[in-house]
């Protein structure tokens, strides 16, 4: 989808509008022009932002199993994470109000003790006042430190008050009484100790301005603070509580409330009754325990089993989603390999997801059945061919070996299809002399059973004018020469056939009286020349790979570190067929008694097992080695059976790689 995306009239205007807002700060100067500018491009690029989005959501949610999984998220987990997070701040509100509570009240019956306070002196006579003060400064001196009590003649009116009192930027809590005896006032500084005493071991506690309270007409906001310390009392304040765990939230809290003014209490300010607490402090004080508390770990093992559970619900959504989706994508397949034969229905196509794909996939599989069925047609025609094709092929192969003196031969192709494009023949000459080839045509099946067929019919006249020429000449050497014979078939072939198409091809010519072999190779895998008594010390020594030593050819060969007897014949020249000015040169060697030639295509030694590993020349030469003993036809079942071992196949004929074709001769005298 990405892949396809054009630019369109948004893209364009979006980089138009960017030019022009660029344009505007560097050269107009006029903020109206780069004000509509700005707004040109926020209005367009947002246009941008919800296109991309669309195409980015339509990418992700085509597949049944993305649209599943989001609307499981919508359903069940966000609302999840949405009712959590409420319940959460619903608890923080609920403990915040609470907290905030416990200490107003407190502070309420403590202003209703001083309104009482002021009440005892104020109905006491004057002369036992100071005895009266005397014993209320014993009985209170811990619970208002610093009291101060205040008595008035009663030309000073007004009414019964308390509450908090700011009095030269410091507050107070007091309580003020009048009656016919005078007025009595009786105020205690407050500090963030006597404040926290309110409600012991819930935290700090704090009164402070409210921002945008309510103030006296003319009446600037106060700067109101509490005292740093008691009154004779140097302890240090409590603090906030110590966390008790990872999910001990703090509550930070507050409550308004009104703080008169000492010069005129009739007037007041609005300030902030504010408490900063823990969780566990609340819990610990509302359940009385001296210890501490085991429901807040209740509470956090319920809300972490909910959030396991959550998870749980998460993962057999996404897992039942899954099989729901792969039901489709495997019905998906299935309409694939019905599109190769079955027919059933067409189905009605809806929406641009991946079932309508599904849908569209399966009518077009309808649509092909006519080809399909005049291909399945063709394809039994095709195969009786092959069939006429395989039995005509191996009529072009020699029917038995031919009885030369001294030399055993035998030889097996297997191709790997109906045809194959491997090639072997035995021709005998005149005067002891026999022609021994082996080739592989490029390609396999019907191509190269074709041009198979041609490189025999092509060696096979070539021989024939050469005996003619040879007979009417008096001369074998010249007219039947390897070289020459490879050169003109090569020539032959380029002409007749088209550039691709070419063979690597091994012809040579045995003398039976002399034991001498020439011959010429045209890039085939180099014949192998075993000398007589390898075999023997092979199971002694277990062979590995190497060069060969002297095969007493023209070329003499690189020595071999480890078959000291095993010799490879030269490569004399390019492949057949493919360039008609390529020239060939010809070597000889001298087979001696029990000496075996072994000539094969690459379907022996290339196949390759499950690990990659091809089956090489080494284990070839191992092979024939261990079949020594054997006699020719064998050894080659030998080394077909120990191919199709090592490949894993559990049969000989099914499913070969390539053509595989072995020529053997052994000389006997």
């Amino acid at each position: 989808m990405w892949g396809q995306y054009k630019p369109g009239r948004i893209e364009i205007g979006c980089a138009i509008s960017l030019a022009l807002y660029a344009a505007a700060r560097i050269w107009s100067g006029s903020i109206l022009a780069e004000l509509a500018a700005m707004l040109a491009v926020l209005v367009l690029a947002s246009c941008l932002a919800v296109k991309l989005a669309r195409l980015w959501a339509g990418k992700l949610l085509w597949r049944v199993r993305n649209r599943m999984i989001v609307l499981y998220l919508l359903i069940a987990v966000i609302p999840a994470v949405l009712l959590g997070k409420l319940m959460l701040e619903g608890a923080r509100y609920l403990a915040g109000q609470i907290a905030v509570y416990m200490v107003h009240s407190e502070l309420e019956r403590r202003l209703t003790i001083m309104e009482g306070i002021a009440r005892s002196v104020l109905r006491a006579p004057e002369n036992s006042r100071g005895a009266v003060l005397d014993r209320i400064g014993m009985f209170y001196e811990e619970r208002f430190p610093g009291l101060q009590v205040i008595t008035e003649d009663s030309s000073h009116g007004g009414g019964d008050t308390r509450g908090v009192v700011a009095k030269d930027g410091l507050l107070y809590a007091w309580a003020r009484v009048s009656g016919t005896g005078g007025r009595v006032t009786v105020a205690t500084p407050l500090s963030k100790k006597w404040l926290a005493g309110l409600s012991p071991g819930l935290g700090e506690v704090s009164i402070v301005h409210f921002p945008g309270g309510e103030t006296a007409p003319g009446q600037k906001p106060l700067q109101i603070r509490t005292h740093d310390k008691s009154v004779d009392d140097d302890e240090e304040v409590p603090a906030v509580p110590a966390s008790t765990g990872r999910f001990d939230v703090e509550l930070l809290w507050g409550s308004k409330i009104p703080v008169a003014l000492w010069e005129s209490p009739q007037q007041s300010v609005t300030a902030l009754l504010a408490v900063h607490s823990r969780m566990s402090a609340l819990m610990q004080i509302l359940l009385s325990l001296k210890t501490e508390s085991p429901i807040p770990t209740l509470l956090y093992v319920l809300g972490i089993s909910l959030a396991a559970l959550e998870l749980i619900s998460l993962v057999l959504g996404v897992s039942m989603t899954r099989t729901i989706t792969d039901n489709v994508h495997n019905l998906y397949e299935g309409t694939q390999r019905v599109m190769q034969g079955d027919f059933t229905h067409r189905i009605r196509v809806r929406g641009n997801e991946q079932i309508a794909e599904l849908s569209r996939s399966f009518n077009r599989m309808t649509e092909n059945l006519e080809h399909l069925l005049k291909v399945a047609k063709e394809k039994e025609r095709m195969e009786a061919e092959l069939e006429i094709a395989r039995g005509v092929q191996q009529q072009l192969f020699p029917r038995q070996a031919p009885a030369i003196k001294g030399l055993e031969l035998s030889a097996l192709c297997k191709p790997a299809r109906s045809v194959s494009g491997d090639y072997y023949d035995f021709q005998p000459l005149h005067d002891g002399r026999f022609a021994l080839a082996i080739g592989d045509v490029a390609g396999k099946g019907i191509s190269a059973a074709l041009l198979m067929a041609m490189l025999q019919s092509s060696l096979r006249t070539q021989l024939h004018a050469g005996l003619e020429m040879a007979a009417a000449n008096g001369s074998t050497s010249t007219f039947l020469s390897t070289s020459r014979l490879v050169s003109r078939l090569n020539q032959q072939l380029h002409a007749d056939t088209s550039p691709e198409k070419f063979a690597t091809f091994f012809l040579s010519i045995y003398d039976e009286s002399t034991g001498l072999l020439t011959y010429t190779n045209a890039g085939h895998l180099q014949p192998l020349l075993i000398r007589a008594g390898t075999a023997q010390r092979a199971l002694a020594a277990p062979p590995t790979p190497g060069a060969t030593l002297d095969s007493g050819s023209r070329r003499a060969a690189p020595p071999c570190p480890s078959y000291s007897d095993v010799i490879r014949c030269d490569v004399n020249g390019m492949i057949v067929g493919a360039f008609a000015s390529a020239s060939y040169d010809e070597s000889s060697l001298r087979m001696e008694s029990g000496d075996l030639l072994v000539g094969y295509t690459d379907g022996i030694t290339e196949p390759e097992n499950e690990f990659g590993e091809m089956f090489g020349e080494a284990r070839l030469i191992e092979t024939l080695l261990k079949s020594a003993h054997m006699s020719l036809d064998q050894m080659i079942h030998a080394v077909m059976e120990e191919v199709h071992r090592f490949t894993g196949s559990a049969e000989l004929q099914p499913e070969l790689q390539d053509d595989m074709t072995m020529l053997l001769a052994r000389r006997t005298l």
